[in-house]
């Protein structure tokens, strides 16, 4: 028997019917079961409903009762609530209510679905887009956080969720995202779990199957009639770590760094006998100042809006926004994923130990040329090197607050700014003359950051193409700045421009006898380099543009090096200091372990959050990093030991040989020519 009060409550015009039957037997059957059995005819009773009165019927396999309600209301923030009872509705024979509107069915039974079981193991689960299954999970006494995982073998897109312990339950394709905690899913989904945002320490994990795989992987599929669609996947609730067991893993991380603070005091500490930095700026700069203004300007914007998707990922749960490694995720207050945000601390500890080797440095040399009587270097642009490292660990960290396409450039442009400060340091070194200011150099970084955002954006054919001829003339126009010009710094962009014209015109002569053989064939290499990725951009057309743009500038700083260390050091005859061989052999070391983490490919926000969660891992170290958190260590250990190279560049000279001030100079001169 069921009770139905109805009390008004509307907000549409629409005609409601609610309807109601009962299914009688001793304990529920298989579904090959029900297949096989014969139609059962159903009487139907239609009658008239009145709003706010009880009614009282009976219903059985056999009969069903639908009341009919007419209305028509003009005021719409009014809405209708049903509330309906059966105390003899049991698990074995229960009650199925409907409620039909223009619009849409809504539906619930009594005794209210009760989950299947509890998943504390392993459990097989097949789902349908008529047959979703949840299941309800409590968390034991000694457990503050579960990781909830979803695998199957088919790529058939479903929804995964977990929401609280409430009615009604959202088990409807159409309505599974408005509680809880959800992802779309192919193959793997995995959530995090928190006990403390659960009143009554338990949750319902909820599967619903798509009725297509639009949601997941972008594409409208034609499925023939007699398709039966169907997913079978494995679900399994196990133990997160404690909030205590975060501290072990925290810790490890820090005492790596500060093992870099301790050797950094003990060599200063150290006597060394000095030599003579021959990478003499004529004149200061304002890389540094002018760096920190844009540190400033440009990352508050950034920590607003990572927030900001941080609070819409909470308030909405819509784990789709973010592309998170799922299967390594450790929540921490606020951040969803704390241990990717934690492991850029290295390049900020890094940095700041940077900018004190080269404070250091910066009053040895003043106080020793100073002695002497010489010039001394400005150091301007390798304390702007420092800050940028500071300022790269910033910006990697507020982008994997939430890493998504939006906001990947958060975590490339100081990757341009700190590719191009160190692309100067060397060519400063080739030539102390070859200074652009500080206002020329940023203006230019503003032109790559707006270039990465075009090609973020509008990755056409078109752009690929007008991409590739920017990037030989500006490359052109740089090496031969570098070959014709470099030793007139007095010089203005416009008079560059005329003198390279004019250079351009008995370029046969230069070429046939050319000033410099090193700088010459710099110049060749570079430009053929440049063109190659031109053309293997415009072939390939990578949806990545950023890492392509970051790659361009990274294989130029590569070439820049290869020719100062191997072409500069043989002309000149220089015996490299041991001591430098070996800092050169261990960042190297260190970028290839770096890059073969960061080839995992973990996460890629080219492809739908569904897809990108099949590349999801397991953590490797500490149950806490992730092969992309081993890539932010190991990076920021190479970045450093490679600005420890660019520091001293020029101070190589063997410190046990004899040279005399004048001979270092006639090498500064030589330099210089070269």
């Amino acid at each position: 028997m069921s009770n139905m009060g109805i009390c008004r409550y509307v907000y549409c015009l629409c005609i409601m019917y609610v309807f109601s039957y009962q299914v009688s037997g001793n304990q529920l059957q298989s579904e090959e079961r029900y297949r096989k059995r014969s139609v059962t005819v159903v009487r139907c009773d239609l009658l008239q409903g009145k709003f706010g009165v009880n009614v009282t019927n009976n219903t059985d396999k056999k009969r069903e009762v639908i009341y009919e309600f007419n209305y028509r209301l003009d005021d719409e923030t009014i809405a209708l609530r049903v509330t309906v009872a059966s105390l003899a509705a049991s698990k074995d024979n229960p009650v199925l209510f409907g409620v039909r509107q223009q619009h849409g069915t809504m539906s619930w039974k009594l005794p209210f679905n009760d989950p299947e079981h509890t998943i504390d193991e392993i459990r097989n689960v097949n789902i349908a887009p008529s047959e979703p299954k949840y299941f309800m999970y409590t968390f034991p006494d000694n457990v503050d956080s579960v990781l909830v995982h979803a695998k199957s073998d088919s790529d058939l897109c479903m929804i995964f969720s977990v929401q609280d312990v409430k009615c009604p339950v959202f088990d409807l394709e159409q309505s599974v995202e408005f509680s809880g905690i959800h992802q779309t899913m192919t193959k793997q989904a995995t959530i995090t779990v928190k006990k403390s945002n659960y009143d009554q320490k338990s949750f319902y994990i909820v599967t619903v199957l798509k009725p297509s795989d639009y949601a997941c992987n972008g594409k409208e599929t034609t499925q023939a009639p007699d398709y039966s669609r169907k997913k079978q996947l494995t679900l399994q609730v196990h133990g997160g770590i404690s909030s205590e067991m975060y501290v072990w893993p925290i810790l490890a991380a820090l005492a790596v760094f500060i093992i870099f603070y301790i050797v950094a005091i003990v060599q200063c500490r150290r006597k060394r006998k000095s030599c003579v930095c021959s990478c003499v700026e004529k004149e200061p700069h304002d890389f540094c100042c002018n760096l920190f203004t844009i540190a400033i300007f440009y990352g508050l914007p950034v920590v607003q809006l990572v927030m900001t998707y941080q609070t819409g990922l909470e308030s909405s749960g819509d784990q789709d926004i973010c592309y998170y490694n799922f299967e390594c995720s450790r929540p921490l207050g606020v951040l969803s994923s704390f241990n990717n945000v934690f492991s850029n601390i290295g390049y900020i500890l890094l940095g700041i130990l940077f900018l004190l080797v080269v404070w250091k440095s910066d009053l040895s040399s003043e106080n020793r040329q100073g002695n002497l009587g010489e010039e001394t270097e400005n150091k301007d642009l390798l304390y702007a090197m420092g800050l940028g490292l500071v300022m790269e660990g910033l910006m990697s960290g507020c982008y994997h607050v939430c890493p998504n396409r939006s906001n990947f450039q958060f975590d490339t442009s100081f990757m341009y700014i700190l590719t191009f400060l160190c692309m100067l340091r060397v060519l400063r070194c080739l030539d102390p003359n070859i200074a652009p200011t500080a206002r020329n150099s940023y203006s230019v970084m503003a032109i790559v950051v707006f270039i990465s955002v075009l090609g973020v954006l509008f990755g056409t054919n078109i752009f690929w193409i007008l991409f590739g001829v920017v990037n030989i003339l500006a490359t052109l126009f740089l090496h031969l700045y570098v070959y014709f010009i470099g030793d007139k710094h007095e010089e203005t962009c416009c008079d560059v421009l005329k003198k390279i014209c004019n250079c351009m015109r008995c370029m046969c002569d230069h070429l046939s006898k050319p000033q410099c053989d090193c700088r010459l064939a710099m110049l060749i290499t570079a430009t053929l380099f440049n063109l190659l990725v031109a053309i293997c951009g415009l072939v390939i057309q990578p949806s990545d543009f950023a890492s392509f743009l970051l790659v361009i500038f990274i294989g130029n700083l590569i070439l820049y090096c290869v020719f100062y260390f191997i072409l500069m050091k043989c002309k000149l005859k220089k015996k490299i200091a041991y001591s430098r061989i070996v800092c050169v052999v261990l960042a190297c070391i260190a970028w290839i372990a770096a890059i073969y983490f960061f080839m995992a490919h973990l996460t890629s926000w080219g492809l739908t959050p569904a897809q990108s969660r099949v590349g999801n891992k397991d953590c490797m170290v500490l149950d806490f990093y992730d092969a992309h958190d081993v890539w932010h260590f190991l990076s920021a250990i190479a970045l450093f030991l490679s600005f420890l190279v660019l520091l001293a560049l020029n101070d190589d000279l063997d410190p046990t040989s004899d040279q005399s001030r004048s001979e270092q100079q006639q090498n500064n001169d030589r330099n210089t020519q070269i």
